[in-house]
């Protein structure tokens, strides 16, 4: 079921910045187009964006989903062309729960032949589109303060330099540990805020980052995670840190 004929239907909104954010419509250069496919919202600048921005995966991650927002419209001019999902599961934002209203975590639904309406909405929204970068924020209910990222390809000794220079220049720590003990899809180390995921491409976890690396829709996927207990202005310091290391890639 792919909702083919939704998309001749879906509301366009062609606009110079977000509608939550008003005040920034004339810092963009470009003009973005709002789409609206079922109950997903997503803008589109450019005819050929490679940059994806993806947020509100899950409904008890909401502070981020604006830190990001914020970050794209106050700097239009500075990004490549993108699509910005900031509510990749709309029902599990409206519930504030990881799950959506159909029981699903979203982020182990991006399987072969997925049933989610949410999940075939977000395909079918992407399908038009090929990426340099996708950039997926979560955040890690569990933090404070420490602060980690996970990365489909592998960081050269000096990229990774720069990412761990530019986190330590705001407040959070670099977190070394196991993610998730407790999930076995989760249970891997963490060195120092980075931790790269080959074994995705081996395993149909579901991960979204596994389905657009493995769909060619994307030819890297970073998945930042800004630590859900951390004050506001901190996770916007993260966002933009994870915007300005991003640049560095597309």
């Amino acid at each position: 079921m792919v909702y083919a004929q939704d998309l001749k239907s879906c509301e366009i909104k062609p606009s110079c910045g977000f509608e939550s954010h008003p005040r920034h419509k004339n810092m963009s250069t470009m003009p973005i187009v709002t789409r609206t496919l079922k109950q997903t919202s997503y803008h589109v600048r450019g005819a050929h964006p490679k940059l994806l921005i993806l947020s509100g995966t899950h409904g008890d991650e909401l502070e981020v989903t604006g830190c990001v927002t914020e970050y794209i419209d106050s700097h239009q001019p500075s990004l490549p062309d993108y699509v910005y999902i900031p509510k990749l599961s709309p029902s599990a934002v409206r519930l504030k729960t990881r799950r959506n209203m159909f029981g699903h975590d979203l982020n182990r639904e991006f399987v072969h032949n997925p049933t989610d309406p949410e999940v075939i909405t977000a395909i079918k929204i992407l399908e038009p589109f090929a990426f340099s970068l996708c950039i997926a924020f979560h955040e890690d209910p569990d933090r404070r303060t420490s602060f980690y990222m996970y990365d489909s390809h592998s960081l050269s000794h000096e990229q990774l330099q720069v990412y761990r220079n530019l986190v330590t220049q705001t407040n959070a720590s670099l977190f070394t540990g196991i993610d998730d003990p407790a999930d076995k899809k989760l249970a891997l180390h963490v060195e120092k805020g980075y931790i790269h995921t080959p074994i995705l491409g081996h395993h149909d976890t579901g991960f979204s980052m596994r389905w657009l690396i493995m769909d060619h829709k994307s030819d890297r996927v970073l998945n930042p995670e800004i630590p859900g207990k951390a004050d506001m202005d901190l996770k916007q310091q993260l966002v933009d840190k994870m915007f300005a290391f991003g640049n560095t890639l597309v």
